[in-house]
């Protein structure tokens, strides 16, 4: 039988007043693999609920990334307690240490369930909270919601784990919580929520730009192909997919030839940009909403570091390829204003930094499940 947000966020609160989460010290692990259990006991009928016969190797991978990333929580649960020692003028040392924020609730839209919604979900069970995951009134017909709804019970805490599986998300009373985690691609519904402190927002289609350089040297063409082919797919979500690659103009008629003619390209020459009214983003934009991978053909590595430079548009990636690809990424970091560098691929760029909650660095083996704390 169904509940409703509010009933969930009251049982949730009861249950934290309870000390039911942190009473018994194997509570998250004991979660965890109750999760991960059923994602494995359901692994097939989860992959057809979120995908297309087109999308299905993609929503394997992600899935997979899921279960590494619940594997990490788990190996974190049998650490000590986490914490660190802080020397402030004055006050002198002392040790900070991380405890769970308390009642915590996931709202989600129509978003990718693995990444946005069972993610989410096993952060906030690693970091001790008693959480409510529930989706909008737009999203409750969903074939991944009506399974959750189905075997929730049968996995995971019911009085500590809450799951709604569909509500409005204005009859939240902001109060009773400590945290709301909203995921979704427009803010507008809940403009009411976010103006509480408690709340973060998460675009889940995001504005950001994730591009590619190639560097000079020696390069394998094929394993560059590879990485450009499987980061441009229009399976891959477009907050994902790989926007641009910069490239020496003497080498596009390889990456051209590796890539092959299957791939929508579309190429711009820099020398364009020597025009007093030439911008590049809105070639950018265009590329992103055509879905097609913009190759922006260049003369020398500074050409392109100005060339970032000057983007607009806020960049989720640079991802440096070929042989010295080391070396340009200890100049760009000076210069690049990139959310995330990354040598030698074409990586998904998790979450990183959020304010009222901590997300693993961007070294971290998780790929996108936020540390509610």
């Amino acid at each position: 039988m169904s509940i409703t947000i509010t009933d969930a966020v009251a049982t949730a609160r009861l249950s934290w007043q309870s000390n039911y989460t942190l009473g018994d010290p194997r509570w998250s692990l004991k979660q965890l693999h109750g999760l991960h259990q059923l994602i494995i006991d359901h692994r097939d009928e989860i992959i057809s609920s979120v995908s297309t016969p087109r999308s299905t190797q993609y929503h394997e991978e992600e899935l997979a990334r899921l279960i590494f990333d619940i594997s990490q929580h788990i190996a974190s649960t049998n650490g000590p307690p986490s914490s660190q020692e802080t020397d402030i003028p004055l006050l002198g040392k002392f040790v900070i240490t991380h405890r769970p924020v308390g009642v915590s609730v996931i709202i989600c839209g129509e978003v990718d369930p693995l990444r946005w919604m069972l993610g989410p979900l096993a952060a906030s069970i690693a970091a001790g909270n008693v959480t409510v995951l529930t989706t909008t009134t737009t999203t409750h017909h969903d074939p991944f919601v009506a399974l959750l709804s189905r075997e929730w019970a049968n996995y995971l805490d019911r009085d500590s784990n809450l799951f709604v599986s569909s509500c409005d998300s204005s009859q939240l009373d902001i109060e009773l919580v400590d945290k709301v985690t909203l995921c979704d691609s427009s803010s507008e519904p809940y403009r009411s929520i976010l103006s509480s402190p408690k709340a973060q927002f998460f675009n889940t289609s995001s504005p950001e730009l994730n591009i590619a350089l190639i560097t000079e040297g020696k390069k394998s063409w094929p394993c560059i192909a590879k990485e450009v082919k499987a980061a441009s797919n229009l399976v891959v979500p477009p907050s994902d997919r790989l926007h641009a690659i910069f490239v020496r103009e003497e080498d596009a008629e390889l990456l051209q030839k590796a890539v092959g003619s299957d791939q929508q390209t579309t190429v711009l020459d820099t020398l364009q940009q020597k025009k007093s009214n030439f911008q590049l983003h809105p070639h950018l934009k265009t590329a992103k909403e055509n879905g097609a991978l913009l190759v922006i053909l260049t003369r020398s590595l500074e050409g392109a570091i100005d060339a970032l430079v000057g983007i607009s548009a806020p960049i989720a990636q640079l991802a440096i390829l070929g042989p010295e690809a080391q070396k340009v990424h200890d100049f760009a970091k000076h210069w690049v204003p990139a959310r995330v560098m990354i040598v030698g691929s074409v990586s998904i760029v998790a979450l990183l930094e959020v304010c009222g909650a901590q997300y693993p660095p961007s070294n971290s083996p998780f790929f996108f499940s936020p540390v509610l704390l």
